[in-house]
């Protein structure tokens, strides 16, 4: 586990460095940051929600990492984040994106799929930069997508239940299983893709498997 942890703002993952970013994310406290902020009729409450979205994005976007959350004492955010293909014409045009008070629109949620019912985030609010596949730190044809998120309570228990050290556990996994990549679009993550005709790789934590298990979806194949 020492190569999962949170970076500081300064301090960034290398390959030169001792540690490698797999999986950024920030702590808050609740009583200063909930996901229901979002939801608040005050702007300036909105706007504070978007801060360490924003900071984690930035993280996010500077190692190439998938995942990301933010955990605080009542509840864990899990994230994933997407690139965003623009024209390369638009983009030299484009003026560089900083932290603006906006609207926004979210809602918290207790899904177990990151990749379900998500509302727009203003992309003004999330990050200062736009980034391609070849320097990330740059300006470029790509954006961030509004990032998906699911929203997992403390209080989470029982059989069947998605609990907090569960879902970090899972995060984990599918952050150091070899598909951590930023992206521009992804399967389904419960979903498999056939290697050749003695393999089948798991899409999201990249576990191999000679037979599919029952019922497994089937997308993509590697060529």
């Amino acid at each position: 586990m020492d190569r999962l942890h949170t970076p500081k703002p300064e301090v960034d993952g290398t390959p030169g460095g001792k540690f490698w970013t797999l999986l950024p994310g920030d702590t808050k406290l609740s009583v200063k940051w909930y996901p229901e902020m979002s939801l608040s009729e005050n702007e300036n409450v909105q706007y504070q929600w978007t801060l360490p979205m924003s900071q984690i994005g930035t993280y996010a976007a500077r190692s190439d990492c998938r995942y990301g959350f933010l955990i605080t004492d009542q509840a864990l955010v899990v994230l994933r984040f997407t690139k965003e293909r623009i024209g390369e014409g638009l983009a030299t045009t484009r003026p560089s994106r900083t932290v603006v008070s906006q609207t926004h629109q979210r809602v918290a949620s207790n899904e177990t799929d990151v990749s379900s019912r998500m509302e727009s985030m203003s992309l003004g609010s999330f990050g200062a930069q736009s980034y391609n596949d070849h320097d990330l730190a740059g300006a470029a044809n790509v954006e961030f997508l509004p990032p998906e998120y699911a929203v997992i309570p403390m209080s989470a228990r029982g059989k069947d239940t998605l609990t907090v050290k569960f879902s970090i556990f899972c995060l984990c996994l599918m952050a150091a299983g070899g598909c951590g990549n930023i992206d521009y679009g992804y399967p389904p993550l419960d979903s498999w893709r056939r290697v050749d005709s003695q393999r089948f790789i798991h899409n999201t934590s990249n576990l191999s498997a000679r037979n599919l298990p029952t019922d497994a979806v089937l997308y993509g194949t590697q060529e």
